[in-house]
């Protein structure tokens, strides 16, 4: 297990900043945690983690994929596109889609899990990457235009 290269998680930042997720950094630029880079949600008041530590990478610091977390309330399924290289993030040892750390922010805590639990989207590649936060944020500002019609 390794981390992820400063340039891919400046590629990460640039593809979730150009989809409407900023990211959540200290007053000195870096990072608000070590494993998870987080940033806000558009339209919500949850946040987005993608783990960048304690993955596995190529020699280089690429990850072979991506964790990519929402609160469960903000987890949609049918972003769920196998075909595009976007998957159910399954945890090996539970069998579930529920990811803990201590890193997440405003999530619920699980029976059996002593920390938050997020669901997750494991994502192939940029391109996937890409895809996913587009759409997610598509998905979240249509909720947002239901919510203020009713």
């Amino acid at each position: 297990m390794n981390k992820m290269s400063a340039q891919v998680r400046t590629t990460v930042i640039d593809i979730a900043r150009k989809s409407g997720f900023p990211p959540v950094l200290k007053s000195d630029g870096s990072d608000e945690y070590v494993k998870n880079l987080m940033f806000r949600m558009p339209y919500s008041h949850h946040f987005l983690f993608v783990r960048k530590e304690g993955i596995t990478t190529d020699s280089v610091g690429i990850p072979h994929y991506f964790q990519v977390v929402v609160h469960p309330e903000e987890f949609r399924p049918d972003l769920i596109e196998p075909t595009h290289s976007v998957h159910e993030l399954v945890n090996r040892r539970t069998k579930q889609n529920l990811t803990p750390s201590s890193n997440y922010r405003g999530f619920p805590n699980f029976p059996g899990y002593k920390v938050p639990c997020g669901k997750g989207y494991r994502v192939d590649n940029f391109v996937a990457l890409e895809r996913l936060f587009t759409s997610l944020a598509a998905s979240l500002e249509s909720r947002s235009v239901k919510r203020a019609k009713t």
